[in-house]
Parts: C-alpha cells; structure tokens; sequence
C-alpha cells in the first residue's frame, strides 16, 4: 500500500517517519487508518437471539487472528518506512472502540462475560502479542472497570427480574391445590434461586475474584430482597392457620371432652401440613444458601428465614401435640383404645410428603418433634389421671406402661432410621 503511493506520486518510502514532510506522513496514516477500518471485521449487529454469543466470539477470534496476521504481513514494509509504531496504535484504537461499543450497547450477561474472557486470554496472555503488548495499561483498565459496572447492572436487574417470577409462579402454583403436592413444587423455590444465583458467581470467579466479590455482594442483596417479599408472603398465608392454632389451644385446656370438635378444627393444619413442611424446607435451604453467599453463619437473611422457620415449627409442634392429646386421652380413658393409633396417624402424616431428600430430612425432623410431643403429653395424661381408675382399667398399671414406653421407643426409632436410610 505504502510502496504503491510512493510510485504513484514519486516518493522514496525507505526513510524514517521523521524524515516525511508532515503532508505525506498524514497522508499514510489516513491510508493505515482506512485499511485498517475496511478489512476490519463486521462487528455483530444487536438482536435478541441466542446466536448472538456465538457471533461476537466469532467477531473476537476474527479480530485476534486478522490483527495477527495482518501484523505479520505488514510490519516488514511498514517498519522501513518507520510506520509499524502507527500501525500498531491504529489497530489497538479501533479494537477498544469496537469493544466499547459492545459494552454499551445492548448486551447479555453472558456475552459481558465472554467480553470478559476474551479480554482476559488475549490483554493478559504470557504470550502476548506485540500489537497487544503495546497497549495502554489505563486504556485497558478503564474498558474493564466499564464491562464490569456494565455486567452489574444487567446482572443486577435480571435476578431481580427472575426472582420475582418465582416469587409470582409460586403464588400462582400453589393456587392448585393438586398440583401442588408434586415433587418439583416442594424443593421449586430454593431450587430456582440457587440455579439463578450460583452460576453468576462462579462466571464470575472465572474472570477474578474480585469481580466475584463484586457479584456476590450483589447476590446476597438481591437475595435479602427476595426472602423478604418471600417471609413476608408466608406470614401472610400462616396467619389463618394461626388463628387455628389459637383456638386449637383454648378448646383444648377448656373443653377436651368435645373431642369431634378438636378432630374438626384441627382438619385444616393437617390439611395443610405438606406445605407447612415444604416452607420449613425451603427456609432451611435458603438459609443454607445465604451462608454459602456471604461466607457468614449469621446474617439478615439467615435471621429473618430463622424466625419464619421457627413460627411453622411451633404451628406443626402443637398439631403434634394436640393429635397426642386426642388419642392418648381418650387411650387412658377407655379400655378398649390402641396406643398405634396415634403413632399410625403420625406416620400418615409423614407418608403424605413427596419422596425428594429435602422433604425426608423434613420427615426426619418431624419424626423426632412427634416422638417429643407424644413423651410429654404421654407423661401429662399420666400425671392427671386417677390412678385407681387407671388400675382397674389395665390392671397391671406399671408393666403396661413399659410396654407402652417401648413400643413408641422402637416405632420412632424406626421412622427415623427409615427415613435417615431412604438416601
């Protein structure tokens, strides 16, 4: 190109740049300028397809190996006429106007990423090349720092984005009562937010720790954000249940004798007490998960799951207590009554959940607070009970509560070591 404007306008091109008068030294940088512009690649145009990642990483390849080649061929002739130095400035400026224009304009998560990556193999490879060894360190920096502020924002306002969907689809799920006792509904919401949160962190760290940092900073807001709306939706949903339990309560200190009535009332919590059990599941996993965010035992997150959690543990506690006081009152009251009644209806309750591990850790966790409620109500009968009564009804009072003890001992134990032994 060089050697071609000198014969046409009869100029000796082997000099140093130094020596051109300042005319012609403007005249081969336009030249180096509109050569580099016409066979540089065409950078991908903006859309919303999938095929868009694998367009700009075929863009970057393009780029690299057209600047390599390009560079190999022309510095010959461009380093005798003292404009290799020129050539190489040119290419670097139009490569980081092509990137800036990729960062702001309409970018994905995933193509910011593999901006990132790029940048990271190429800018800071051991085998760097010579036309990207000579590039401004600020001029760099400054396009990283732009890509990362860039991949935060959209980062920032696609999880808040997919996070209130499963907030909405979960309300709407669980409007379906039938549908709502399948497998996926009870590990769904934790499931959802881990898939959504976990892999931008570990993108991320691809790139640097400190822009996984960065990310999870933002995570861990956006998932307080979340568990917020979340708690704040269940305490909602447990208020009728609460109020059942309140009544459970004063019916059961005033008026045990009207036992159909209690059975009635308590038909609701045992109604619900899959989804009881599966918003206990979720607090536990959500939990675990903001602890994993924030490398932290406590925090906001962790607290505000904890007193949600706690609140359902009591409202399936009492309804464990109360089915214990139904049937063991009215075992000590009547002679022909089984204590397996109770703990058949127990293991009922159990069976109802879905057959996923985080529901049999749940079933794990209830088994022993039933094993608890039944001991202590087992004992309060005892207690309140004529003894005389009780001997003439049983006769041998002391051997039938052996009996008794041992058999709630070993059923128990063996709901607890099958559901331990399911995985």
């Amino acid at each position: 190109m060089i050697k071609t404007w000198g014969k046409i306008n009869g100029v000796n091109v082997d000099k140093k740049e130094s020596s051109y008068p300042q005319d012609w030294l403007c005249e081969f940088q336009q030249l180096i300028d509109e050569y580099i512009e016409r066979h540089f690649p065409i950078m991908p145009v903006e859309s919303t397809t999938t095929q868009r990642s694998e367009q700009i990483e075929k863009f970057l390849r393009s780029t690299e190996n057209m600047m390599f080649n390009e560079m190999n061929r022309l510095t010959t002739v461009l380093k005798d006429a003292g404009l290799l130095g020129y050539l190489i400035q040119s290419y670097i400026h139009h490569l980081f106007t092509k990137l800036n224009l990729l960062v702001n304009g309409d970018i994905s998560v995933n193509e910011t990423f593999c901006l990132l990556q790029w940048g990271k193999c190429v800018l800071f490879s051991p085998d760097l090349q010579d036309v990207f060894r000579a590039c401004d360190p600020l001029l760099i920096s400054g396009w990283l720092e732009r890509a990362k502020q860039k991949i935060l924002t959209i980062l920032k306002d696609e999880i808040s984005r997919v996070l209130q969907n499963i907030l909405d689809y979960e309300e709407e799920y669980d409007e379906d009562n039938e549908r709502s006792m399948d497998d996926e509904w009870f590990i769904r919401v934790h499931t959802d937010v881990t898939q959504c949160l976990i892999p931008v962190i570990q993108n991320a760290n691809k790139f640097s720790p400190t822009l996984m940092n960065s990310v999870q900073i933002l995570c861990l807001d956006e998932l307080y954000s979340f568990i917020q709306k979340y708690v704040n939706g269940e305490m909602k949903r447990l208020e009728n249940l609460q109020l059942i339990n309140k009544k459970i309560s004063h019916r059961t200190s005033n008026l045990r004798a009207k036992r159909n009535k209690l059975l009635e009332t308590l038909q609701p919590l045992q109604a619900n007490f899959v989804y009881l059990c599966k918003t206990i599941s979720t607090c536990m996993k959500l939990r675990c998960l903001a602890v994993k965010i924030s490398n932290l035992d406590e925090n906001e997150s962790v607290d505000v799951l904890k007193q949600l959690e706690d609140n359902v543990l009591f409202l399936v506690q009492n309804m464990m207590k109360h089915l214990a006081e139904v049937s063991l009152e009215s075992y000590f009251e009547k002679s022909d009554e089984h204590i397996y009644k109770l703990t058949e209806e127990i293991e009922k309750q159990c069976e109802s959940l879905p057959q996923t591990q985080p529901a049999e850790e749940i079933r794990t966790i209830i088994a022993n607070l039933a094993c608890n409620c039944v001991s202590r109500v087992y004992l309060d009968c005892l207690m309140k009970i004529n003894f005389k009564k009780l001997q003439r009804r049983w006769k041998n009072v002391e051997e039938r509560i052996r009996q008794d003890v041992q058999n709630l001992h070993e059923k128990f134990a063996q709901l607890v070591k099958i559901y331990i032994c399911v995985y």
